[in-house]
């Protein structure tokens, strides 16, 4: 789809809406790369700014990054920027320690881990099922459903609260 300002998204549709994975490539150079809910960014996705040759690779909630890895992108071929020229008075600073996060892929990997739990429902009401699921979890939710009921293809509110609770959901 090419858009009248000169976007261009290539990707998943869902009821004329973008859902699924998909590409935008903006006519200012910028590029995201994931999945979309409902016309907007949602859940695992690259967004690269090209002005600032910066990419984040992270979880999206309803079209806005959450948690994620914002860095510079390294591209030995541009050529060098030169650094304005700086001057320096007398004053020197003290020594300050260096700081930093303790476990920084841990602390990372639980926010990830927090977002997809909040989002689950969200998500699984959007995203069609073979998108959030592999073919062995499709079995296994089809083998429960069955189960809970009854092979009436249809699940009261207690067996499916039951069901749920069970899924960790």
């Amino acid at each position: 789809m090419i858009y009248e300002n000169g976007d261009v998204y290539e990707g998943q549709w869902h009821f004329g809406k973008r859902s699924g994975y998909g590409v935008l490539t903006k006519r200012n150079g910028d590029h995201f790369e994931g999945h979309w809910v409902n016309d907007l960014r949602e859940g695992q996705g690259s967004y690269f700014f090209a002005e600032k040759n910066k990419i984040f690779v992270g979880e999206w909630v309803n079209d806005m990054p959450k948690t994620g890895v914002y860095s510079e992108v390294e591209d030995s071929s541009a050529p060098k920027k030169r650094s304005k020229e700086t001057y320096e008075d007398a004053y020197t600073l003290p020594e300050i320690p260096p700081i930093g996060l303790a476990a920084p892929t841990g602390v990372l990997q639980k926010a990830l881990e927090e977002v997809k739990k909040d989002r689950t429902l969200y998500r699984a009401r959007f995203v069609p099922l073979y998108e959030l699921y592999n073919d062995d979890e499709l079995e296994e939710l089809l083998k429960e459903f069955k189960t809970a009921s009854n092979s009436k293809n249809a699940v009261n509110f207690t067996n499916l609260v039951a069901l749920l609770h069970q899924m960790g959901i």
